[in-house]
């Protein structure tokens, strides 16, 4: 409704709804754009109580307020802070506190350096980070535990391990203005006296974006949960078996500017209730974690860079269970804390192979004091395991697990798409002889995705089958798209077999799911019968993604003329799309041409790589045509 004039207000951001009678709060975002606050209030001082939380928990230091000044704040959250240690000190303790301690020898600052920048050629330093340099206990041993060390001792493995995870390694290259520009924070100095704690982190997001904006949704923190490493026990088991604390576990509010457009509540386990009713800040949570990890301390966690983006924390000493476990010949995919868990119980005891089933169970959602947990417990696993085989880490598997590779992903599924036709489509690829398929044991994971504009809004599907041969069966049988590869205009069809990932797995487009390659069979099928009567969308294809290994034995490099690069990859990447779902190849940029060669002399590569020669001499024939302006 109309508003009154913030002037006649004796608060800032405060303005009366005419209508309603009631009592509106609104600020002004770093971007200039004003956003009012979802709710309205009975008061002015009320209003403008809601109007000093939010721009103190944006950190909008341009912005007037009402009832406090930015120093009083400070000094408030400062004797919050210190109430509650005074109240941690003098808790009750349910015992003496055997947990091993274990002294630092010394520290040493390790600098590592981003790549030469453009201007100058200098080198900029990515990040500092307290290298913690541990010893052997002197005296009784029963005061420290060997797995405090030898977990330690892993925080620089996965330093020289970074470039294996883009996203940790992208987080780290940008560090410097993280710390400077975007509010991050960074764990404190070292003592040389401390003690090295083990902490396991995880955090749990909903998908979020600004109010009245067309921006693309950002994953927001909605839980985090900590938990200490309070020793080992040796009782019953090979391995040592680790004991935890919980320290931190709560719901974290939403920043008021923020809307919440997915609460990806069957993975994070967060609902709507949940959220509204959190009641810890952001910057308190921030507050809470800088107080309790030191920089001597080690976090433990699964793909952390993640949890670190989410938290806008920064902490060097860190061991990161998804850069310990990698599959050869696939060093871009990563695996899920699920598998890593199980692969380290492979051979264990059946009381550890049935906990490690039991956690993460397929269709439940996470809970993050178990992962955790759990990010923790692998760690320690693995380093059991590598000892246990003989081998160094990282571990390289040779095959993925079951798990993935009897798993088909459909991506990019038409808005309006339904878990019925997905349903129908694996119903009908997965008969045999035109006997319909039970498909009671096959799970599906639906889930509808935001984008930007409603044109980016679409629907993925990931399809868990009993066994891999299903999987396989359904995959090899989709029919490819006749024509619109790489959503060309005009191509020839997509190769039968798919084309390879960048992960080394196959891929195929097919044709979006429409009425034509949904009739029903000679056997009548229900699901069919369902489909037709739903209207579906007309995207002309989408992608389905198996875990399936392709052997990419033949390989071949292609010169192209710097000038001519825009001609291979073509718009947003489409001409390269075409290229390698036509001849079934996997075609990259090899070689970028030297920054001092000119337009006219510059030279790059591009890398072919297929499991058939047919498929190699395809892909150099339509890099040719796409060079001729031939193709598409």
């Amino acid at each position: 409704g109309a508003m009154a004039d913030e002037g006649t207000v004796r608060f800032s951001g405060v303005a009366r709804d005419k209508r309603s009678g009631r009592w509106r709060a609104r600020y002004t975002r770093t971007d200039g754009k004003r956003t009012w606050l979802k709710d309205d209030f009975a008061t002015a001082e009320e209003a403008a109580e809601a109007y000093d939380e939010a721009v103190l928990e944006d950190g909008l230091a341009a912005q007037p307020l009402n009832f406090t000044t930015r120093e009083e704040h400070a000094a408030k959250q400062v004797t919050k802070r210190e109430k509650r240690k005074v109240e941690e000190d003098h808790s009750p303790s349910d015992g003496a506190d055997d947990r091993p301690q274990l002294k630092a020898a010394r520290t040493e600052a390790a600098q590592a350096d981003a790549p030469a920048t453009e201007a100058g050629n200098t080198a900029a330093p990515a990040y500092t980070t307290t290298r913690i340099l541990l010893r052997e206990a002197i005296g009784s041993t029963s005061s420290v535990h060997e797995m405090f060390g030898k977990t330690a001792a892993l925080v620089s493995t996965c330093a020289r391990l970074l470039a294996s995870d883009p996203a940790l390694e992208k987080l780290v290259k940008s560090l410097p203005h993280k710390l400077t520009k975007e509010g991050w924070r960074a764990t404190g100095n070292a003592d040389s006296d401390s003690t090295v704690r083990l902490f396991g982190i995880d955090c749990e997001m909903v998908l979020c974006r600004r109010k009245d904006t067309a921006e693309m949704p950002k994953q927001c923190l909605a839980r985090v949960s900590v938990v200490e490493c309070t020793g080992f026990t040796e009782e019953g088991s090979k391995r040592p078996k680790p004991t935890f604390e919980t320290k931190i576990d709560e719901f974290v509010r939403i920043p008021m500017s923020m809307e919440v457009v997915d609460y990806m509540t069957d993975i994070s386990g967060i609902t709507q209730e949940i959220a509204e009713s959190a009641r810890s800040l952001p910057s308190e949570i921030h507050t809470r974690l800088t107080d309790l990890i030191r920089a001597s301390d080690v976090v433990l966690g699964h793909s952390l860079a993640g949890d670190f983006e989410a938290l806008k924390l920064w902490h060097g000493n860190f061991v990161d269970t998804s850069l310990l476990c990698r599959i050869d010949h696939m060093p871009g995919l990563t695996l899920g804390l699920k598998d890593v868990a199980m692969l380290c119980v492979e051979k264990g005891s059946p009381e550890e192979l049935a906990l490690a089933k039991d956690f993460q169970v397929s269709g439940e959602s996470h809970d993050s004091v178990q992962d955790a947990q759990w990010s923790a417990r692998a760690v320690f696993d693995l380093i059991s395991l590598a000892e246990e085989t003989d081998q160094e880490l990282p571990l390289q598997q040779k095959t993925l697990p079951e798990r993935f590779q009897s798993r088909i992903n459909f991506r990019h599924l038409p808005a309006n798409c339904s878990e019925m036709v997905v349903k129908a489509l694996v119903q009908k690829y997965l008969q045999v002889f035109g006997t319909a398929a039970d498909i009671s044991g096959i799970e599906f994971r639906f889930k509808r995705v935001d984008g930007r504009t409603p044109l980016d809004r679409h629907v993925t599907c990931s399809v868990n089958f009993p066994d891999v041969a299903s999987a396989r069966r359904v995959f090899d049988n989709l029919e490819t798209v006749p024509s619109g590869c790489g959503n060309l205009p005009r191509t020839p069809p997509a190769h039968r077999d798919g084309f390879p990932s960048v992960h080394g797995t196959r891929m195929k487009a097919i044709p979006a799911p429409s009425m034509n390659s949904l009739q029903p069979d000679d056997q009548g099928n229900d699901w069919v019968q369902i489909v037709r009567k739903k209207r579906l969308g007309s995207s002309r294809q989408c992608l389905v993604t198996s875990f399936l290994p392709v052997d990419l034995s033949f390989k071949e490099t292609v010169p192209i003329k710097v000038g001519m690069f825009g001609r291979v990859i073509g718009t947003q990447g489409r001409m390269i799309a075409a290229i390698q779902q036509i001849s079934g190849a996997r075609v990259s940029v090899a070689k970028q041409p030297e920054r001092s060669d000119t337009i006219q002399s510059g030279i790059g590569e591009l890398l072919i790589e297929a499991d058939e020669s047919s498929k190699l001499d395809r892909a150099k024939e339509l890099i040719t045509q796409a060079l001729d302006l031939k193709l598409g």
